[in-house]
């Protein structure tokens, strides 16, 4: 907890709420934007810490619960859709979104542009089979998505 109270260096002041109205990352072919995205920050602007756990709850309000940007079922060989379990064809860029509604904080949207699907059957865009897991596992190194979440928060000063 004493990571969290520390003041800065620089500037002696201890980090505020800040409220980033659009933060985006990019990598390859993957680009994030985060809208209305909370952190904290001192005055001087060195010292940035996460204003929420950035884990299990807002990674799974962004990337599994319902209204989450949908993922493919299956695996990357054999990709179906969420939605209605059709095959998928070819990858294609495609535009996804999330919310995130964390206790204390505005939402925080989320719109992904990645190389993913659109089922023919149903029009549902959705990111690859664990495109969002292999983010997780390996702290962004797998995936262009990864690391365009990555650039995001980074840019900020935020650290992963």
């Amino acid at each position: 907890m004493e990571f969290f109270r520390r003041k800065c260096r620089e500037c002696g002041q201890a980090p505020q709420l800040t409220v980033a109205p659009v933060v985006r990352g990019e990598a390859g072919t993957s680009e994030v934007e985060f809208t209305d995205f909370p952190y904290k920050r001192c005055a001087c602007g060195r010292l940035t810490q996460w204003a929420f756990d950035p884990g299990t709850d807002f990674s799974a309000q962004l990337f599994e619960d319902d209204g989450a940007a949908p993922t493919a079922k299956g695996s990357a060989g054999a990709p179906r859709c969420r939605s209605c379990g059709a095959d998928l064809g070819e990858l294609e860029p495609v535009t996804l979104t999330g919310t995130a509604q964390l206790d204390g904080f505005a939402p925080i949207s989320m719109t992904l542009h990645l190389r993913g699907y659109r089922c023919a059957a149903c029009g549902l865009a959705q990111a690859p089979p664990d495109e969002y897991a292999a983010y997780f596992r390996t702290h962004g190194r797998s995936s262009d998505t990864g690391r365009a979440l990555d650039a995001a928060v980074t840019s900020l000063g935020l650290s992963v």
